[in-house]
């Protein structure tokens, strides 16, 4: 879901984080539930609250119809997020 529609972004599309942010904050939302217990740290847990609150900011950004630049900067925040949970996990929830 981050990468359909963040790279699409890259290229000035923000059709598809426009039409699928309701998905995205419901997945964030998944995530903090059904965190696997192998990476049940401070740290993953801490990132997955803010990748969802995150997702939640941005959604309210597009409601209110934010202007273009402030939309990307938002969803670069949350793909940084993202990535950063992905690094935790793979170090074992260390980063």
């Amino acid at each position: 879901m981050m990468s359909q529609t963040y790279h699409p972004s890259e290229e000035g599309d923000l059709n598809p984080i426009k039409t699928r942010i309701g998905e995205m904050t419901t997945k964030a939302a998944a995530l903090q539930t059904s965190t696997p217990v192998e990476f049940n740290t401070p740290e993953i847990l801490a990132s997955e609250k803010k990748l969802y609150t995150d997702s939640q900011a941005l959604q309210k950004l597009i409601a209110e119809k934010a202007s273009d630049a402030t939309i990307t900067s938002a969803l670069e925040g949350l793909h940084d997020e993202f990535h950063k949970i992905i690094g935790l996990c793979s170090d074992g929830g260390k980063h």
